[in-house]
């Protein structure tokens, strides 16, 4: 079961995340913000110090290849990926920088991280920077030197609770955002892994945007994310069925206090259930979820 208390402090903006694990790439260059633009699928080249850019990593075919975010901090381009992800961006990176003034350092050891959700504004502590939005949703990250990280977090604990990766699992869990490496993979399309909100195209390049433009409402895809909903025990795993035909599995899975929620990847022609596992736990599709 989530513990409840520190879920509702994520949602409240009362509770911070502890991102020292995620894979920090610096870029830099000339061309650092120009050169990622053409590669990623949203606007980044025109980000401002403190801002931040959820984007996605394509391959040619429109695959996904890496949920990232990037941040500008001074005048640094900082990469963040959710180490979940099996590929590290720097590797992925690595193959386009020929010919470019753009190098790549990996900083993961030399930055630490605490994210706030839901919270627009990070606290204001000396020596440390900010970005908005954060690498985990609409708030804010606060970004420090790592001998100052256990200074800080004791610091921000008399005032935030700290939540461990059980409460953020159970926190993106109940607002339904898919996760790469859980329930989404490489060579998903965004529209299959719920991650459109993360491209834009109405930007004139990126990698895979010519495959993806032709995508709409009507055109039959392969799977589906869905956020799901239930009254009885299930587990991550655990095959899904639609009238006896099988319909996919579920990826992710949090109890809340009148159930458990859960998020799935089903076959798209049976993406609208109703669900029921081997056992006939039914599930149905929530409402509500990001």
């Amino acid at each position: 079961m989530i513990c409840s208390v520190i879920l509702d402090a994520l949602t409240r903006a009362k509770a911070f995340a502890d991102l020292a694990d995620w894979r920090k790439i610096c870029v830099t260059g000339r061309d650092a913000l120009q050169w990622l633009d053409e590669l990623v699928t949203a606007q980044v080249s025109a980000l401002a110090p403190g801002r931040a850019q959820r984007c996605l990593l394509l391959d040619d075919s429109g695959g996904l290849r890496a949920d990232i975010t990037v941040a500008v901090q001074g005048s640094s381009v900082v990469v963040l990926q959710d180490p979940a992800q099996l590929r590290p961006i720097d590797d992925l990176l690595a193959f386009y920088t020929e010919g470019s003034d753009v190098e790549l350092e990996d900083r993961t050891r030399k930055l630490s991280i605490f994210a706030f959700p839901s919270r627009p504004n990070g606290p204001d502590l000396g020596g440390t920077a900010h970005y908005t939005p954060s690498a985990l949703g609409p708030g804010s990250d606060i970004v420090c030197m790592p001998e100052d990280h256990d200074r800080l977090s004791r610091s921000l604990q008399k005032s935030f609770a700290l939540a461990s990766p059980d409460d953020l699992e159970a926190w993106r869990i109940s607002a339904g955002r898919p996760r790469m490496g859980i329930d989404t993979f490489e060579g998903d399309l965004p529209q299959e892994a719920g991650l459109m909100d993360a491209v834009d195209l109405g930007k004139g390049r990126f990698l895979g945007r010519d495959a993806l433009a032709p995508i709409d409402a009507s055109t039959p895809l392969r799977s589906m994310v869905v956020a799901l909903a239930t009254a009885e025990p299930v587990s991550p795993g655990e095959q899904l069925y639609v009238g006896g035909e099988r319909a996919g599995e579920l990826t992710s899975v949090t109890g809340a206090e009148d159930g458990v929620l859960g998020l799935a990847r089903v076959f798209w022609e049976l993406r609208s259930g109703p669900f029921a596992t081997e056992a006939g736990v039914e599930l149905g599709l929530r409402s509500g979820a990001e």
